[in-house]
């Protein structure tokens, strides 16, 4: 029965589990109950952690092990915001373009360019304002979601001035939920910075973050850019 069940669907008191869901949000208990099989679940998170989107309702159709039958029941179901739909084969005229760069730049500037989309153009923005702005342009690649070939494209044209001087945290002054808003600053690292700094008093210069057990060297060297002591030199 658990072979016949795998391969042939689920049973059909799970088909009747039915209501509309985002395949590119919903949980695995929603999955579950809507009748996906756990293997295809497992393999729908994994697909969505790696950064892969489904912007139309048969790319859920060809996820490894999806019965087909039981899929065509379920498609009725799958609701995809429009948004992340205009970003399948999108359609960008790429000549003429000028070079730009990264940290002044808007939306429009990234989606001209091929395969970036509203979503993905919205998504490098916002990650750039997190950071406080790209010091190298190597840090697109960071951005979720962004496959390395399209970065490569966008670094065909999109640059990042010459010592460029990025939004900075003040350390002695900065509490624990805005060091830890920070993309590289996790939790436990500014609750670690800040008791630091109330046990030993404000930061000299910011070389002190080494002093910090939980601060390692290639550590200090991603956020060392984003930091300040608030003392002039």
């Amino acid at each position: 029965n658990t072979l016949k069940n795998r391969f042939h669907g689920p049973s059909e008191s799970s088909q009747r589990h039915g209501f509309h869901f985002n395949p590119n949000t919903a949980t695995p208990e929603s999955l579950a109950l809507l009748g996906f099989e756990k293997g295809v679940v497992r393999r729908i998170e994994r697909y969505r952690q790696k950064g892969g989107v489904f912007k139309t309702k048969d790319d859920l159709g060809k996820i490894y092990g999806m019965d087909s039958s039981f899929f065509q029941g379920i498609k009725k179901y799958i609701q995809i915001p429009v948004e992340v739909q205009k970003d399948k084969n999108v359609q960008h005229r790429q000549t003429n373009l000028t070079r730009f760069d990264m940290n002044t730049a808007d939306t429009t500037a990234f989606i001209r360019i091929n395969g970036i989309g509203p979503v993905l153009a919205r998504r490098i923005v916002k990650y750039r304002d997190k950071l406080g702005g790209f010091v190298k342009s190597e840090q697109l690649y960071e951005v979720y979601g962004l496959d390395s070939a399209v970065a490569r494209s966008v670094l065909s044209l999109a640059f990042v001035v010459d010592r460029y001087e990025p939004a900075k945290i003040n350390l002695n002054t900065a509490t624990v939920a805005v060091l830890s808003a920070h993309p590289y600053i996790s939790g436990s690292v500014a609750k670690a910075i800040v008791a630091y700094r109330f046990q030993h008093g404000f930061f000299s210069h910011i070389e002190e973050l080494r002093n910090v057990v939980v601060v390692t060297d290639e550590l200090y060297d991603k956020i060392s850019p984003y930091v300040s002591t608030g003392v002039s030199p």
